[in-house]
């Protein structure tokens, strides 16, 4: 999507070590109308999944996942981290979260997913695939299926986009980061 990738070019942080940090996008200042274009755009890729649910993890995806629930009409599952205690009726998964440097758990209560559910994963950003394997993790814990994983950025020269492709999980990236040059400048996959 050109306008998502004009809109990284001119609006993501590169950290050291060309770390993209896509926070002001998604969770800091959040452009409505590029977020539904977004959607829009998913719901078209996910249109003949029959999917029942909606999963993303706090807090980045939550707008993502709304806007798409909305174009979908099926409801939202907001998987939520904690840094360390058990969590009571729940599917939990250990992940490195980026966000606090450790590993924090997250968790969907029991009561939000059924093994009949055919679920669509949305998240804004996908380098390692840590927070995804954790949720793909609770997902088919619940006996659900994950069907697909909608993500707005993924970085390429990271594991994540293959070991979710490598799950036989449809992947629908709306901008794949191929490289960072020394001035900061992105590169984009054709």
């Amino acid at each position: 999507m050109k306008d998502l990738e004009e809109r990284v070019q001119k609006d993501a942080i590169v950290n050291e070590g060309n770390e993209v940090d896509v926070d002001s996008i998604f969770s800091q200042y959040v452009d409505v109308n590029l977020l539904d274009e977004m959607a829009n755009e998913w719901a078209f890729r996910f249109r003949n999944l029959k999917l029942t649910k909606i999963v993303t993890i706090e807090s980045s995806g939550i707008a993502l996942a709304t806007l798409l629930a909305i174009k979908l009409n099926v409801p939202v599952v907001i998987v939520k981290k904690t840094p360390e205690f058990e969590v009571d009726d729940a599917y939990t998964a250990r992940i490195y979260s980026h966000q606090y440097h450790q590993s924090i758990t997250a968790y969907i209560m029991k009561q939000n997913l059924c093994r009949d559910d055919k679920v669509v994963i949305i998240d804004d950003f996908l380098a390692n695939g840590w927070a995804a394997e954790g949720m793909i993790s609770m997902i088919e814990e619940s006996g659900a299926k994950v069907v697909a994983m909608g993500v707005a950025v993924e970085k390429a020269q990271k594991a994540g986009g293959q070991k979710i492709r490598a799950k036989g999980i449809q992947l629908e990236s709306l901008s794949v980061i191929t490289g960072v040059d020394e001035s900061g400048k992105i590169s984009f996959a054709e």
